[in-house]
């Protein structure tokens, strides 16, 4: 799901008085110098789309433990995320329908044996 971001934007009205309005980002619109901060984050829900994929998760989980009741274990792995189309995540940069991860994970605590 994407939402679009609304930012404050400081505009100058017919009469010259300085007046802030809200408007949602465009960066070849909006100069950085003209923001004055961030909207409501209940800015733009109404135009909320879905951009629908898949993803794919590999991994190997590594367990060890001193004591069979202590659990320790590491996991790496990589991650795939593939989108029908390209996904507006950031301004002013190329965005992409294809992301890989690769990850590492440690888990710890107790297991109980009843």
């Amino acid at each position: 799901m994407v939402k679009p971001v609304y930012l404050n934007i400081e505009r100058m009205d017919n009469a010259g008085t300085r007046i802030i309005v809200r408007e949602k980002y465009d960066p070849e619109v909006h100069d950085q110098g003209q923001i004055y901060g961030r909207a409501s984050f209940l800015n733009g829900f109404e135009e909320i789309k879905l951009y629908p994929g898949a993803f794919v998760k590999a991994g190997l989980q590594f367990d060890y433990g001193v004591a069979q009741e202590d659990l320790r274990a590491l996991e790496v792995g990589l991650m795939a995320d593939l989108y029908a189309k390209k996904v507006p995540i950031m301004a002013c940069t190329s965005n992409r329908q294809f992301y890989l991860n690769l990850y590492v994970s440690y888990m710890f605590g107790s297991r109980d044996l009843r």
